[in-house]
């Protein structure tokens, strides 16, 4: 049976922060590796972004190779990223 994403999920702005971050909600599709550097696991992604309908490639880290392992497709996930860094203006 094929899972339905629920189409009211929202990404919002809190205008009460002064940091003006976006909070983007996706679903994990596959991982594309997992590896170790220095003391934290590093697990690589393509989640589909549920508000932009777009496939999106991302990292996590994780402390454990246990909860790294843990992190498979299917599960449901958000980041958050600095609207400053999306510059939407073109350059001239």
């Amino acid at each position: 049976m094929e899972a339905l994403i629920d189409p009211s999920v929202l990404m919002s702005i809190d205008c009460a922060r002064g940091h003006g971050d976006l909070t983007a909600y996706a679903v994990v599709e596959r991982i594309f590796s997992r590896w170790k550097s220095h003391d934290f696991w590093v697990v690589e992604f393509e989640a589909f972004d549920v508000y932009e309908g777009v496939y999106v490639r991302n990292q996590f880290t994780f402390d454990t190779a246990k909860e790294a392992y843990k992190f498979k497709p299917g599960r449901a996930v958000t980041w958050s990223y600095d609207t400053a860094d999306c510059d939407d203006e073109l350059p001239f």
